[in-house]
């Protein structure tokens, strides 16, 4: 081989290596999740995995309202109020919490009776996403699920969706202070709620009935309390 024609072979190779470098990013984004998701979870450790949207997920081999009552034990631990429960069935639940200008939300799904998939999203101000509160609600709740196995299947748990979402909740009938997932023998409660402006001793009060194993949301919508 002359050297010209070896000076050709190793330009063309120089320009294949480059359109390698160009063309190969540009496959990975456009050919999908399929391709995308293993190169960002190889990264992770801690037992979560992530999307391709940076929302953590772990598979727990417990049934799904013992993960759904983890789950709010673990925002009870790292002081993150829950606003809004939705999804009142066994296969599917959203919790939905905010602090610190981070939007939180938690969704539970069963796979089967003993198998449970936890999904959790942290954004923050709209756009960013929050991995290491995300990663942290996870563990978290995976230390509730270590510590109780059983969340006490024979007690009710009790959310209170309000509008607005701050509300004073109080248990009148019971000296413990109410929190999101209570976890509460069977029985009857008196539950008086305030507005976040009503300073008054007053509120509106709602009696309920609690049966055992039961998951209760309780949904109010309050009006504005203007003092006089």
């Amino acid at each position: 081989m002359d050297e010209e024609t070896s000076q050709i072979m190793g330009k063309r190779s120089l320009r294949c290596r480059y359109r390698a470098i160009v063309i190969l990013p540009l496959m990975l984004v456009v050919s999908g999740c399929a391709t995308v998701i293993p190169l960002i979870a190889s990264g992770i450790t801690g037992g979560a995995g992530y999307s391709l949207l940076n929302t953590a997920h772990k598979t727990e081999t417990y049934s799904s309202q013992t993960v759904y009552r983890a789950s709010l034990q673990a925002l009870q631990i790292m002081e993150l109020p829950v606003q809004h429960v939705s999804g009142e069935s066994t296969r599917a639940r959203e919790i939905e919490a905010a602090a610190n200008e981070r939007r939180i939300t938690i969704s539970i799904e069963e796979i089967t009776t003993k198998a449970t998939k936890l999904t959790v999203n942290v954004q923050k101000g709209g756009v960013l996403k929050d991995k290491a509160t995300a990663e942290e609600i996870i563990r978290q709740t995976q230390r509730v699920l270590a510590a109780t196995a059983t969340l006490k299947k024979a007690r009710a748990s009790l959310v209170v969706n309000a509008e607005p979402a701050n509300v004073r909740v109080r248990i009148m009938n019971i000296r413990p202070r109410f929190y999101q997932g209570i976890l509460l023998t069977s029985g009857s409660y008196h539950i008086r709620i305030n507005a976040p402006d009503d300073e008054s001793s007053k509120g509106t009060n709602h009696w309920i009935t609690l049966n055992p194993g039961e998951d209760k949301v309780l949904s109010v919508a309050l009006e504005a309390h203007t003092n006089s």
